[in-house]
């Protein structure tokens, strides 16, 4: 008997409190307030966009993405969608670069009650740089100007590797990269961090035909007979011209900052008291000297 009368007691007292808490969460809901509390928000980043994710929850109608900036204050964002992109968020006044608290909470169908926010996290917004879209005008590579952008680096194959140039302006004079068959691609870049590297632009293939500037400078030793030259690039082989003799000489020259410098010892071919005069030798079919090219001179004194 006394064992039939404990269980009718936990019966009576479960009942008991699970009126309570039914009552609980009524009395919530109508007065507009909910206890549910959202996880937090998770930032996604796939590389080429960034977005604020809230877990769903079938039961609201919408979700609320509060941004917190003591100075800037309050930016409330009411969407649809658990997914807030970058888009979003800059329309509705949100600014790259300043660092916020973030929190979310659920709306109801009717908007007006909503559940607690999540747990607030800082972030500062950032985003990426819309990639290029390059084509071929005459010599060129050319682009439009990117948003926020505040270079380009501008890459084509090279052997086995790859070489970059970078650039600030929104076009790239061919003459300016290796002769050859060329693949091209442009990044834009910022020099802010909160704006990231674009994405690749499309690629171009094209034949690059380079005329290869001429010497710079020129000095002779007479007394150690070593010629030296100067270039702006890398220049391999050259043409000697002494009195009616002419010599093809291989050069292996000494990068200094961006200009290329050459030694040449002239002790076996050159005949005192004779002017000197110096053309680049074209290498391939890509990298071209004319033959109507000038010729630099040095004036023996």
């Amino acid at each position: 008997m006394m064992g039939k009368s404990k269980k009718i007691l936990v019966i009576l007292l479960s009942i008991v409190v699970s009126c309570l808490l039914a009552g609980g969460f009524a009395l919530a809901f109508f007065v507009g307030y909910n206890p549910y509390k959202p996880n937090q928000i998770l930032i996604i980043d796939d590389g080429n966009s960034v977005s604020l994710y809230a877990e769903t929850n079938d039961n609201y109608k919408s979700y609320r993405f509060r941004f917190e900036n003591e100075e800037k204050g309050n930016i409330v964002i009411d969407t649809m969608k658990n997914i807030l992109e970058t888009y979003d968020m800059l329309r509705d006044g949100i600014e790259i670069g300043v660092k916020y608290d973030v929190s979310v909470c659920y709306v109801s169908d009717d908007s007006t009650r909503s559940t607690q926010y999540s747990a607030k996290i800082a972030w500062t917004p950032y985003t990426y740089l819309q990639g290029p879209v390059i084509f071929k005008s005459d010599n060129e590579i050319v682009w439009e100007d990117i948003e926020n952008a505040d270079y380009y680096e501008v890459h084509y194959n090279f052997q086995n590797g790859e070489k970059v140039l970078i650039v600030e302006q929104n076009y790239l004079d061919l003459q300016k990269i290796d002769g050859g068959q060329r693949d091209i691609y442009v990044v834009a870049k910022s020099n802010t961090e909160y704006y990231k590297e674009s994405l690749k632009s499309n690629i171009i293939e094209t034949e690059v035909i380079h005329t290869i500037s001429n010497f710079t400078s020129i000095e002779f030793n007479s007394t150690t007979k070593i010629l030296s030259l100067e270039s702006t690039e890398k220049i391999e082989k050259a043409k000697i011209y002494i009195g009616q003799n002419q010599y093809d000489v291989q050069m292996s020259p000494i990068l200094n900052g961006e200009i290329y410098i050459y030694s040449i010892d002239l002790t076996d071919i050159y005949i005192n008291g004779y002017n000197i005069a110096v053309r680049p030798v074209t290498t391939d079919e890509y990298n071209i000297f004319p033959e109507t090219g000038d010729m630099l001179y040095y004036y023996y004194q």
